[in-house]
C-alpha cells in the first residue's frame, strides 16, 4: 500500500527495476519491515532464479 502510493506520487512510467528499487527504499523506511525488506533485497539479487519479469 505505501509503497504504490509513493510509486503513484511519481506520476511517471517507471520500468521493473525501477520499481523494485523504490520498494527498497519505502521498506527500509518501514520500522518494523526489516523482514519484508530482506526478502525483497534478496529477490532483487538473487541473479540465479528469475521471479519478476
Amino acid at each position: 500500500e505505501v509503497i504504490l502510493d509513493r510509486v503513484i506520487a511519481l506520476d511517471v512510467e517507471l520500468e521493473l527495476e525501477q520499481l523494485k528499487w523504490i520498494s527498497m527504499i519505502v521498506l527500509y523506511s518501514q520500522p518494523g519491515e526489516e523482514n519484508a525488506y530482506s526478502w525483497m533485497e534478496n529477490l532483487i539479487f538473487d541473479t540465479s532464479t528469475s521471479y519478476m519479469q
